[in-house]
């Protein structure tokens, strides 16, 4: 009880649900809060966290490591995909009612095929801005970078319920172009890959051709954007093939350095 307290406290916080001494909002079994943690503009770890207190980490693909810069919370509205692990499988509608562990996150320049159903006007590709918000007719503005489509569907349905009767809303990345990925130095073919969000060490060092005959493999570093210039990750390449470290995970912005 403890810890589900602990969690909806900072989460209501972080909304700005508390207005001095007034009583905090009370979310309902449709409700969840989702706590999103960046280090500068990269969304390093979501937690979600559902009205019986449980927690779960949507982006495992890093650790809160070095300085969170800033979190932000939301409260959304109906259900999305179940995650690995938890019940139903690595995707579905039914148990716990959160996002896959694993879920495409849009970002900035993907492209969405957004269609809302029997509504041609709403129906359209919209690109995402470098500000990370798409504009939608009747919603305005919405901040859709740091989503799963599922979450930005729900939303959008939720949102629409004010001006259509019982809305059916689809999103599709019809374009990837924020997950992308630098290697320099000493690799053969150094520059500018598109990733996913499985994308390792080994693999983005594959992308590059390998290593040229100078390279040291046992000193890579992985440059990070942060809102404090770069944190640096140092990867030693041989004792990932050895099974000794972690394959590391390569994040969107992300430079591989070679020396």
């Amino acid at each position: 009880m403890t810890r589900r307290i602990a969690f909806i406290l900072v989460a209501l916080i972080a909304l700005g649900l508390f207005a001095g001494s007034a009583a905090a909002q009370v979310i309902s079994g449709e409700q969840f809060i989702v706590v999103r943690y960046y280090a500068g503009d990269v969304l390093v770890k979501t937690i979600t966290v559902t009205p019986d207190g449980r927690s779960l980490q949507t982006v495992p693909n890093a650790g809160l490591v070095g300085s969170i810069d800033t979190a932000k919370a939301y409260l959304v509205e109906g259900k999305i995909e179940t995650p690995i692990g938890l019940g139903g499988g690595s995707t579905g509608t039914g148990g716990t009612g959160l996002e896959s562990r694993d879920a495409y996150l849009i970002g900035p320049e993907d492209r969405l095929a957004i269609n809302v159903w029997e509504n041609e006007q709403l129906t359209r590709d919209v690109p995402v801005r470098p500000d990370g918000m798409i504009s939608m007719p009747l919603l305005g503005d919405i901040h859709a970078a740091g989503m799963t489509t599922t979450a930005l569907k729900n939303y959008m349905t939720e949102q629409l319920k004010r001006y259509i009767e019982n809305p059916v809303v689809t999103v599709t990345v019809a374009e990837i172009n924020s997950y992308k990925a630098y290697v320099q130095g000493n690799v053969n073919s150094p520059g500018e890959y598109k990733i996913s969000g499985q994308t390792t060490v080994t693999q983005v060092i594959s992308l590059a051709g390998g290593f040229n005959e100078f390279a040291d493999q046992g000193n890579i570093r992985i440059l990070r954007p942060a809102k404090a210039g770069k944190q640096t990750i140092k990867v030693n390449y041989k004792r990932i093939l050895k099974g000794k470290d972690d394959d590391e995970r390569i994040l969107p912005g992300d430079t591989v350095v070679v020396p």
